[in-house]
């Protein structure tokens, strides 16, 4: 992947991530106004729950790690690839 790739990639990710969180406090919205509370997601299963988690405790460094340990990914990939989890 050469660097306008990687620039594309990097802008397509950040507008995914915007309209993400447009609908999440849509849905938060519609929820206060139907009386009810956000529920948070369980947590997904297998190797995953590990990267979620050590990203969720602030083990950005660690769940890259971890992820090309399980994947054998490279460290570009993985970084990436982590990122977007949190």
């Amino acid at each position: 992947m050469d660097n306008t790739d990687s620039v594309y990639v990097s802008q397509s990710i950040a507008a995914v991530s915007r309209r993400i969180e447009a609908v999440e406090w849509n849905v938060a919205r519609l929820l206060t106004q139907a009386g009810l509370q956000w529920e948070e997601p369980p947590p997904p299963e297998g190797p995953d729950a590990e990267i979620v988690a050590l990203v969720r405790d602030g083990k950005k460094l660690e769940a890259i790690k971890r992820y090309r340990e399980l994947t054998g990914a490279d460290l570009a990939t993985a970084k990436v690839a982590v990122e977007q989890l949190g």
